[in-house]
């Protein structure tokens, strides 16, 4: 009797087990992996929740309030390829707690608790949108400031992948499905100085000003490509993109994928395949973009329809409904990529034309304002002050999606125009108007038909508009503004309720005319003690903009200052520093002068004898050096009165002497090419010497005079003189002959 009853027991459960699926820790249903947890889902939209499960299956997902009423509720069934996504409808943006219950034919099989309802951004690039949060400058204090809100942040962790070639094989040549061990943490989490900085800075200040929680998928990776950021499947569809790709080595046949191993960095598709794609069932309110570091290096449009092709494939994949998925994305700050360094000013003003080409959709904030401070264990090319970074993004983010300020993007130029010997800017995107820090507009240049910039002065004329000129320039062509590397002393700025805004972007009126670009010289604003030069992760940092030889150096008020009680003394600008047991030009200091045809400089003579400028000294090297003369005369000395009056003293640039005035033969800038110091050499007549010196300019000149022979006769002291002057401008006469 017991035997059959064990056997029919036996046999019952045998039936049920073949008739109703288990569902263990090794059910054949699961959701993916960032489904977690202390999730955000974006309100007002469809909640997605997918995973696997047997085709057929039916997956609910239903929405529970705090007190564990049902709000929502969603049901879908697993498809032949054994996938399922269900939906919901998402409620309104609160701090109110949710809990999602998944079940699979009537059986649960996962609750995510803590759940709530914002706005949810994809924050992605390289490095510098990577860039930890406990690396960070403000770090300590961001946490203690942010602490009472940390439960109203929500970021998505994915894995690190930086190490995957070394130590997983294969990247795949197809997108992922899930990202495992993905999930989901609070402000307050032990872990959240992991997390992106500037996403953090971001989404608090948007938490500050939306008062509804923001979570951010973070998903960036340093070095990386934007190629790798994009899908086969969009680049194959994209002739242009395509051949942009094969001309920088990013493209890979899908046939030749497996057969060398692929770079997560370089190559198309890699990190969209391990990071974006498994992210579809997200519903986006935008994206914040810190990249382009790696493509710097490509020319023309390949960036833009690169960029242009990510946001509008971006736009599908997250089912982005009203136009073009937002984009804010951020101008690079200063780093040498070359020893020229163009690339950088050039790829900040591609970035202006990038936003401009989609205006509703892209905003684009400008950082050359912001302190270089860094760390050199992550080198020079990641400031570490990430705090404005990720705060402008969410000023832009605010105006562009929110209506909060219609100052949304960095004010670029709308029209230029040529008008009584000055170049008249127009802009778009200022705000209440512009306005200027500090008594004075700097960072401007402009050219005339050489091509040659120079510094240009300027000045705001309206709300929206500038005047830029140079004296020395009656016919300028184009003006151009922070388009430097170290460009940080640029002072333009857009304004709200009688605040700065946002720097303007940096341009250049017209871009086909650039023979040479103006290299910032900050040390001749004789304006700062100290200035900073992008040199090297070891070396960037401040310096001071002058050195003095029997005297003592100051700046006050924007005038440098020099004391001596000596009969010679010297002042030279810092143009390079120690490097090891050798002095090192700084790479941002340009030392080509051979473009220039003159430079001047005001001074004042403060003290109670006359002071001689003996010469400006420009040294190629330890014994060869050449001195400018004198504008309009055959010497390279003046003579400053103690009269406590401002002198402009010009010197010509086409007229310098090698080592000195001693024989008149003189030569034209071409030999000022190798430039490595320079200096100002003084003699006194007497008492202490008090000079002031202000407003060091450059200006071009198309003269090319090759060689001259014309030395003053009137100068002569000496018989032995006399007869060397005559000879020299005898010499000099057969020599204009045969010209």
């Amino acid at each position: 009797m017991i035997r059959k009853v064990l056997a029919v027991v036996i046999a019952f459960t045998l039936t049920l087990s073949a008739i109703i699926p288990a569902y263990s820790a090794d059910s054949d249903v699961s959701v993916y992996s960032f489904y977690t947890d202390n999730m955000l889902f974006r309100q007002n939209e469809e909640a997605v929740i997918a995973g696997t499960a047997e085709k057929g299956s039916v997956i609910i997902a239903e929405l529970f309030d705090s007190g564990m009423n049902s709000a929502a509720r969603g049901e879908a069934i697993a498809d032949d390829n054994r996938e399922f996504s269900v939906a919901f409808p998402a409620p309104e943006g609160s701090f109110e707690e949710y809990t999602v219950v998944i079940k699979a034919d009537g059986k649960e099989i996962k609750t995510l608790k803590n759940v709530v309802f914002g706005e949810l951004w994809l924050a992605s690039g390289q490095s510098n949108m990577q860039y930890p949060l406990a690396q960070a400058i403000n770090y300590a204090e961001a946490i203690e400031k942010y602490k009472s809100q940390s439960e109203k942040l929500r970021v998505l962790v994915t894995p690190d992948y930086s190490q995957l070639n070394d130590t997983k094989g294969q990247i795949p040549s197809q997108p992922l499905k899930d990202i495992p061990d993905s999930h989901w943490i609070t402000g307050s989490d032990e872990h959240i100085g992991g997390v992106s900085a500037v996403a953090y800075f971001f989404a608090n200040k948007m938490i500050e000003e939306l008062d509804i929680p923001v979570g951010i998928l973070n998903v960036s990776l340093g070095g990386s490509t934007i190629a790798s950021w994009i899908s086969r499947e969009s680049v194959e569809s994209n002739e242009q993109v395509k051949n942009d790709f094969i001309t920088y080595g990013k493209y890979v046949e899908l046939s030749d994928w497996d057969k060398e191993k692929r770079s997560i960095y370089y190559e198309m598709s890699t990190n969209y395949n391990l990071r974006i794609e498994a992210l579809r069932h997200f519903r986006l309110s935008g994206m914040i973009w810190y990249q382009g570091e790696t493509d710097i290096g490509w020319t023309g449009d390949a960036y833009s329809r690169a960029f242009d092709l990510l946001q509008r494939s971006y736009t599908d994949l997250f089912c982005y409904n009203d136009g073009l998925l937002p984009v804010v994305f951020t101008q690079l700050a200063s780093y040498f990529y070359s020893e020229e360094g163009w690339e950088l000013p050039s790829r900040n003003v591609d970035f202006s034309e990038i936003q401009q080409n989609e205006p509703d959709s892209r905003a684009l904030i400008s950082i050359y304002d912001i302190p270089l401070t860094y760390f050199p264990e992550v080198g020079v090319i990641h400031p570490g002050s990430k705090r404005e970074v990720g705060e402008r993004m969410a000023h832009s983010a605010l105006g562009l999606l929110y209506d909060k300020d219609d100052t949304y993007t960095a004010a670029t130029v709308v029209k230029s125009e040529i008008k009584e010997s000055a170049i008249h800017v127009t802009f778009r995107n200022t705000g209440d108007g512009l306005m200027q820090s500090g008594e004075k507009l700097k960072g401007f240049s402009l050219c005339g038909e050489d091509g040659i910039y120079v510094k240009a002065n300027a000045e705001i004329t309206g709300s929206n508009t500038i005047r830029i000129w140079n004296e020395d320039i009656p016919s300028p062509l184009s003006a151009a503004y922070a388009y430097s590397v170290n460009n940080e002393k640029s002072n333009l700025y857009s304004s709200v309720n009688g605040d700065f805004a946002m720097p303007v972007s940096p341009f250049v009126t017209v871009r086909s005319i650039g023979t040479k670009y103006w290299s910032e010289k900050t040390w001749a604003d004789c304006d700062d003690m100290q200035l900073w030069h992008t040199v090297d992760d070891l070396n960037s940092g401040f310096y001071p903009s002058w050195k003095s030889e029997n005297s003592t150096v100051t700046i006050e008020n924007s005038v440098l200052k020099t004391e001596s009680a000596d009969s010679t003394f010297s002042l030279s600008p810092v143009l390079s520093y120690e490097d090891g047991i050798k002095q090192t030009g700084f790479r941002d200091s340009d030392n080509d002068y051979s473009v220039f045809g003159r430079v001047s400089l005001c001074v004042k003579n403060s003290g109670s004898s006359p002071v001689t400028l003996d010469c400006i000294r420009f040294i190629k090297n330890s014994y060869l050096w050449y001195s400018a003369s004198v504008a309009d005369t055959l010497t390279d000395s003046v003579v400053i009165p103690a009269d406590n009056e401002w002198h402009k003293i010009t010197f010509d640039l086409n007229r310098v002497y090698l080592n000195g005035n001693e024989f008149g033969i003189s030569f034209s800038n071409s030999v000022l090419s190798e430039v490595n110091d320079i200096e100002f050499c003084f003699a006194s007549e007497g008492g202490t010497s008090m000079l002031q010196i202000d407003e060091i300019r450059f200006s071009p000149s198309d003269e090319d005079p090759g060689i001259r022979f014309e030395a003053d006769i009137n100068a002569a002291k000496t018989v032995l003189d006399y007869i060397s002057a005559l000879f020299v401008n005898f010499i000099g006469m057969i020599v204009s002959v045969f010209r």
